[in-house]
């Protein structure tokens, strides 16, 4: 076999294996709320401002998050897409669309992490599945609503910098201003550290930058500003500051410790370009990485929203920058090894949770076939929890027992709203 023909069959094993853990997972609480109509007057005890009525126009979408906007946050773009999905497009299609997003998310990670290494591309390639194998929260990226919250992003914004680098023509530039201003407004949490990182490269490289990456940094900037002005997040912000005291904040950011992988990865591995008198030269051809990663742990601090999901664009940025130094510094004998140990381990990691995700798959629909066809407005549902493994639990979507009781409690009130009860209650006999 040629080096295309192994690229496109590790490609293919990837992505069906990502196929299958997004396919096997359930359509978790957010998927089945972005099928109704956001509304300025939403129903009474609804979850989010919805009411009981389905989206059934793209005129329901762009009201839905336009309201969105103003009471929830201001991802607009990705959860415009979010609503087509739930809303117009059968689940396996779906699915299909999303693992063409994650094949694509994988070669625009390998050109922009290793371009300079054409003839490593096999190592390179492995080293970008293991960093959405390996974060934190890997089963973010397993989840359809949050595989289009997160992931997507992560495609927008290698778009983003690969065109960047690259010189355009007319309708290379058009795809690029597009890109940039879709880039700002995905994710606030990924388009402010790359908003300021390029806003430092466009002050400190100016001599060097041309105009239509001018225009393309401005709009990246614009969209990230338009994001983070939502009048839906300072709602949101200010909620949370209120529940929460300042012992339990200074809590959560103590948490952050625990929600990070790849950094400690990270951190290990500058440790040792230190040792070696090498951190200085790295970190200086760096350096535009180092300030969005920087900006990103800033951003996560400073809002106070510590979980596997806040990081996890932390992991991607940190992820990235190991790339770089394996890249630049691993011997390719060090560098095969380093990729049969990965490759071992992935595989059968994503083949049992698969497995769990089938099972907590199967529950939930036999527990949404018990509300669906109870005639009372008061459900209460005895179920056994799915035991999923420690190690296993953050690819299949499982939850820690920290967790349980606050997802119980949503997926009640979604219930409730969406199948149209007073009550709803899961009672989990948990075989722990």
């Amino acid at each position: 076999m040629n080096k295309k023909s192994i690229y496109f069959a590790l490609l293919t094993i990837f992505s069906a294996l990502f196929f299958m853990l997004i396919y096997a997972g359930a359509t978790n609480s957010d998927y089945l709320l972005y099928s109704y109509k956001f509304s300025m007057s939403p129903q009474e005890g609804a979850p989010w401002p919805l009411v009981h009525e389905k989206v059934s126009s793209f005129k329901d979408i762009i009201y839905s998050q336009y309201v969105h906007y103003l009471f929830v946050n201001g991802r607009s773009v990705v959860h415009t897409i979010v609503q087509l999905f739930t809303s117009f497009i059968r689940y396996d299609i779906c699915c299909i669309i999303a693992t063409i997003i994650y094949a694509i998310t994988l070669v625009l990670g390998e050109k922009a992490c290793f371009n300079n290494r054409e003839k490593k591309w096999f190592p390179s390639f492995i080293f970008i599945v293991s960093i959405f194998a390996f974060c934190c929260e890997p089963s973010v990226i397993y989840n359809m609503v949050c595989t289009i919250n997160y992931l997507w992003p992560i495609t927008f914004s290698l778009c983003f910098i690969i065109l960047f680098h690259r010189k355009l023509g007319t309708i290379g530039k058009l795809c690029f201003f597009i890109v940039s201003f879709i880039t700002g407004w995905s994710h606030e949490a990924i388009a402010i550290p790359l908003s300021v990182s390029f806003f430092f490269y466009l002050l400190f490289e100016k001599k060097n930058i041309k105009p239509y990456q001018v225009a393309g940094i401005l709009l990246l900037i614009i969209g990230t500003v338009i994001t983070i002005c939502a009048p839906g997040n300072f709602v949101k912000f200010s909620s949370a500051q209120q529940a929460s005291s300042i012992l339990n904040l200074i809590k959560q950011h103590l948490f952050m410790i625990v929600y990070l992988r790849i950094t400690y990865v990270l951190i290990i591995a500058l440790l040792v370009l230190m040792l070696r008198h090498k951190l200085l030269s790295f970190v200086l051809e760096y350096r535009y990485w180092f300030i969005a990663l920087v900006s990103s742990i800033g951003f996560v601090l400073l809002v106070g929203a510590i979980n596997p999901r806040s990081t996890f664009f932390i992991e991607m940025i940190a992820g990235a920058l190991l790339c770089f130094i394996i890249n630049k510094y691993f011997k390719t004998a060090h560098q095969k090894i380093l990729i049969t140990l990965l490759a071992f381990a992935i595989i059968p990691l994503y083949l049992t949770a698969i497995f769990y995700r089938i099972k907590i798959k199967e529950n939930r629909e036999r527990i949404e076939a018990i509300i669906a066809s109870c005639p009372n407005d008061t459900v209460i549902i005895n179920s056994n929890n799915v035991h999923v493994p420690f190690l296993i639990s953050p690819y299949s979507g499982g939850s820690s027992k920290s967790q349980k009781e606050l997802y119980r409690t949503w997926n009640n009130t979604v219930y409730q709203f969406a199948y149209d009860k007073k009550v709803v209650d899961i009672r989990y006999n948990d075989p722990d």
